[in-house]
């Protein structure tokens, strides 16, 4: 009876085929496991083969939101700054306009503001756009909102080390970081499928030759 081959994990080829254009979706994840099944999986055993593989799949989606989470990190950094320093409380006109854009939003939460909302946008329109899938789309507005809340809880941390000992004195912050986090990712999501969307209807009105 013939041994098993090696495979990566299910999911991760599936994200795979979501984040490559039409024309590629064969022969790119073919190429991959071959790699992975010839080469990495006897070099460098199932574990760590899985990893190697995971990590290839992950920099193709991080191609595709680059531009965007890198925006949204500088300014998630910037807005921590200027919350931590009272900057927002200032009368200057500079900070009265940022602070009105950042919460424009339904409710004052971090992760939707109108940013927030172009950046997840951005990232989903230029991920369905290469792909022509609503899908993919959804995946990159929702890869970038936790991105970004990551990047936000981390400025904060940095700027008020305080902040990293408070959830252990007070457990039910865990819980305000995760509703702030699902709050994001929801967010992320809906946008995705407005940028999606929008890429989606782009590429299939305008298809792009292979390469």
């Amino acid at each position: 009876m013939k041994a098993e081959e090696p495979a990566p994990p299910r999911w991760v080829e599936s994200i795979l085929r979501l984040l490559v254009r039409p024309v590629d979706r064969d022969t790119i994840p073919g190429d991959l496991l071959e790699e992975f099944r010839v080469v990495q999986y006897p070099r460098r055993g199932a574990f760590r083969a899985r990893v190697w593989y995971i990590a290839q799949v992950f920099s193709v989606l991080w191609e595709r939101i680059c531009p965007c989470v890198l925006t949204l990190v500088v300014l998630q950094v910037v807005f921590g700054t200027l919350v931590a320093h009272d900057a927002f409380y200032a009368d200057s006109i500079p900070f009265k306009l940022l602070k009105s854009l950042w919460y424009g939003s339904p409710i004052q939460a971090p992760g939707i503001s109108l940013f927030d909302a172009a950046m997840y946008a951005w990232a989903a329109y230029r991920a369905a756009r290469h792909s022509a899938l609503l899908r993919t789309g959804i995946l990159a507005g929702a890869a970038t909102s936790v991105i970004g809340m990551a990047a936000l809880f981390s400025a904060f941390a940095i700027i008020m080390p305080g902040l990293l000992l408070a959830p252990f004195r007070t457990p039910f912050i865990f819980v305000i970081a995760g509703a702030f986090l699902s709050i994001a990712l929801g967010y992320g999501i809906l946008w995705g499928v407005v940028g999606g969307s929008l890429g989606r209807g782009v590429a299939t009105a305008f298809p792009r030759r292979a390469a």
